[in-house]
């Protein structure tokens, strides 16, 4: 029996290290995932006037992403000329979520742009392509080019728009390759890494197998001697 508790402790210290390794890892996605980022942290170009849905398309990288605000860029800062709207398609044109930006400076300003907090986060996976477009208004001029400033987890794919006054809808063709038409703009963290989590809900289960075994043991080494008694 001392062979086989030996065993036990043995397994029970290499079990405690993996979901120690695996807490620490999961600490420092976690820590990552709760930075705040942006696709676009400021538009560097000239504002420009736009009638029609407008944006850009990009490819999450590696990791997946949790949207949680959508933004407007807010040109001068003195708030907004009228009624914005916000939208986020898969690449094809299915709809993901919404955003209506009232006029004025009602929206919370931030690096240029007003935001709006989604009631439920959206999840960008890896490796998939998605756009985001604004419902833009000529007086407004939301709009600017960029090159630089882009998030490092997307690539960008290019300027979009749709050539269609009035509502907002699908930006579905690509006006400029690797720019983008800098209206709207999206706020989220990163997505923990499932392995992690993963590794440490399995080191979990088998601490609380290997314990359930332990008391067995005890209880049958208790047994025994209880038996032995004269």
């Amino acid at each position: 029996m001392n062979t086989t508790s030996n065993n036990n402790r043995s397994i029970h210290r290499v079990v405690v290290r993996l979901v120690v390794i695996a807490a620490a890892s999961l600490v420092v996605s976690s820590s990552l995932g709760q930075v705040d980022l942006m696709l676009f942290q400021g538009p560097t170009g000239s504002g420009i006037g736009f009638k029609d849905t407008v944006g850009y398309a990009f490819t999450v990288r590696d990791n997946p992403l949790s949207a949680h605000r959508l933004g407007v860029y807010d040109i001068s800062g003195d708030g907004l000329e009228s009624m914005n709207i916000v939208g986020l398609w898969l690449e094809g044109g299915t709809l993901l979520t919404t955003a209506i930006f009232p006029s004025g400076r009602s929206a919370p300003l931030e690096s240029g742009f007003r935001w709006f907090d989604l009631s439920a986060p959206v999840i960008l996976n890896a490796n998939t392509t998605y756009r985001i477009g604004v419902q833009a208004d000529l007086e407004m001029h939301p709009s600017g080019f960029a090159r630089d400033l882009v998030s490092p987890d997307i690539a960008l794919i290019g300027a979009v728009r749709n050539g269609q006054q009035g509502n907002l809808s699908y930006p579905g063709s690509t006006a400029f390759p690797d720019q983008a038409i800098v209206g709207p703009n999206l706020a989220y963290t990163v997505v923990p890494e499932p392995s992690a989590i993963s590794l440490l809900i399995a080191g979990l289960v088998l601490l609380a197998v290997l314990r359930v075994a332990g008391l067995k043991h005890q209880q049958c080494q208790l047994t025994t001697v209880q038996v032995r008694k004269p």
